[in-house]
């Protein structure tokens, strides 16, 4: 079995596999992995690569011999950490480690190399940083399912279930006494057919039945009349030839849903141009208001409703561009292919 050693040049060192390598080629080798250094018993550096060298901004001539913690002071917990692996002993590596320096996150992994142990780093910097996001988005989406089974208790409590509640007693009233209270009884007819109404409207919100009845162009100029019927004027050119993916026809519904709430809670607009159609195999969506516009580099990110739309298009492998800023009004553009991609297995 071939042996792996050091030889150690000041203030390189060559890298051997049991057979003698020109130190130039070792240096290219050892110059195109993550930055790497290992250490003696005493922490003592013996050896930093040029990745190591560019990543801290130092040169292997001025701290070779120095110890690594006065080269990287870490937080103590980080120092005490890699001092624990270091410390493992059996001859094995030890993985999955990170330490924080400056505004950095580094992974690092330790191995043994001789009577020496070697680290290997990764700045993980803008994964645990996406990691991060994930984390708050998941837990945005959290509370926002939480919100929304409150939002649906209490419409089928104040709502439905109060109407029914009504609608029993006029029932009951009208049982007891049918001669005195025949009215009673068309008022619990048309309390019942208000529920069914409620009913219809709590389901179709979270399951847009409204496209399978109506159609997507029926199903959009339906949801556009929530805007007129906050005063706001709509014109709207929808001109869809073709038959749409069910699938694809419930993401443009509720993309349309998401512009429409964002308008009707944030923008104060008083005019609304809607543009659909369908260009070959690409469904184009522009959206425009007259409102208020916003800083779409605070808003794009922090906003929920704009995550969940990015979110929506990016899974149909679409095109999103938001165009907005204060005083301005706003402008959504989303292409959607209408065959989405299957990806490779």
């Amino acid at each position: 079995m071939r042996r792996l050693f050091f030889v150690y040049r000041q203030p390189r060192v060559a890298f051997f596999t049991g057979v003698k390598l020109d130190p130039a080629y070792a240096e290219q080798i050892l110059s195109g992995i993550s930055p790497l250094f290992t250490i003696n018993q005493r922490q003592e550096l013996r050896f930093v690569n040029r990745p190591f060298e560019e990543e801290f901004g130092i040169k292997a001539a001025t701290v070779l011999g120095r110890r690594i913690f006065d080269i990287l002071p870490l937080p103590v917990l980080d120092r005490e950490a890699m001092l624990d692996a270091l410390q493992r002993k059996g001859g094995r590596k030890s993985v999955n480690h990170q330490f924080r320096f400056r505004r950095r996150i580094y992974g690092y992994t330790v191995f043994p190399v001789g009577a020496d142990q070697g680290i290997i780093l990764k700045n993980i910097t803008d994964i645990r940083r996406l990691e991060r996001k994930v984390q708050n988005l998941h837990s945005r989406l959290l509370s926002a399912q939480e919100e929304e089974r409150q939002r649906l208790a209490a419409e089928l409590h104040d709502g439905v279930g109060q109407t029914i509640v009504a609608a029993k007693i006029n029932l009951m009233a009208y049982n007891a006494d049918r001669a005195r209270n025949e009215s009673r009884f068309t008022m619990a007819v048309e309390l019942i057919d208000r529920s069914s109404d409620e009913l219809r409207e709590i389901y179709s919100n979270l399951y847009p039945s409204v496209l399978r009845e109506l159609g997507l162009t029926s199903a959009i100029r339906a949801a556009l009349k929530a805007l007129e019927g906050a005063s706001i004027h709509v014109d709207a050119d929808i001109d869809i030839k073709r038959a749409l993916p069910e699938d694809l026809e419930v993401q443009v519904y509720r993309l349309l849903q998401e512009l429409i709430a964002n308008t009707l809670k944030h923008s104060s607009a008083t005019a609304v141009s809607v543009h659909i159609f369908q260009n070959r195999n690409l469904l184009h969506l522009q959206f425009d208001d007259n409102g208020t516009g916003f800083d779409t580099g605070r808003s794009a990110e922090s906003g929920f409703g704009l995550q969940n739309m990015r979110r929506r298009v990016a899974d149909w492998q679409g095109w999103l561009q938001l165009i907005s800023f204060p005083g301005g009004g706003s402008s959504v553009q989303i292409r959607l292919p209408v065959r989405r991609r299957t990806a490779p297995l």
